[in-house]
C-alpha cells in the first residue's frame, strides 16, 4: 500500500492592496454591506454604496498612516481588511489618545473559519505595533456573534457599548 498523495496546505498571503484590486475590493465591500443589511435594516444596498465607501475609506488610510490589506487564499483574493490611526478626545489618557481602528473586515463566506480573518487581524496589529499604538479599536454589530466571538479569542475585550432605540418604530 503507497501512501496517500502529499498535499500542500492552503496558502496565506496578505498584503497591501494594489490598484487592479479595486474591483474586488468594490465587489467585497458590497457583501460586506449586504452581510449587515440581514444585521441591521439601517444598512443601504451593497451595490449602491460599496465603491463611493471604499473611496472615502481609501482617502482615510491615505491621510491616517492606515493599510488596505488583501488575503489571498492559494493566489486568489479571499478576504479584506481597512485600518487607520485615530485620535481620540482629549478626556483620554494622553497614552490612548492615538490609536489604531480596524475599520472594515472581510472574508469571503467559503473562506471563514480557515485563519484569513485572523491573518488579516495579525498583519493589522504589526502595523499598529510598528507605529508605537498602544491600543487597537474594532468594532462588530451586535447581532453578528461570529465576529464578536473570533475577536474575543484574539484578545480583544469590550470597551464601549452603544445602544440603540428607535423612534421611529412602536415599542
Amino acid at each position: 500500500m503507497g501512501q496517500p498523495p502529499q498535499t500542500e496546505p492552503p496558502s496565506v498571503i496578505v498584503r497591501d492592496a494594489e490598484a487592479a484590486d479595486r474591483p474586488v475590493l468594490v465587489r467585497f465591500m458590497a457583501a460586506l454591506q449586504d452581510v449587515e443589511r440581514t444585521l441591521h435594516p439601517n444598512r443601504l444596498p451593497g451595490n449602491e454604496v460599496a465603491d463611493g465607501h471604499l473611496a472615502y475609506l481609501e482617502s482615510l488610510v491615505r491621510d491616517r498612516r492606515g493599510r488596505v490589506l488583501v488575503a489571498d487564499y492559494n493566489g486568489a483574493p479571499a478576504g479584506f481588511l481597512i485600518c487607520m490611526v485615530e485620535a481620540a478626545e482629549s478626556y483620554i489618557a494622553p497614552s490612548d489618545r492615538t490609536f489604531g481602528l480596524i475599520s472594515d473586515l472581510f472574508v469571503v463566506p467559503e473562506r471563514r473559519g480557515g485563519g484569513i480573518g485572523r491573518a488579516l487581524m495579525a498583519e493589522a496589529e504589526a502595523h499598529f505595533r510598528s507605529l508605537g499604538m498602544a491600543q487597537i479599536l474594532i468594532a462588530t454589530m451586535a447581532a453578528n456573534r461570529p465576529a464578536y466571538e473570533t475577536y474575543r479569542e484574539l484578545g480583544y475585550a469590550d470597551y464601549e457599548i452603544v445602544m440603540e432605540k428607535r423612534l421611529d418604530r412602536p415599542d
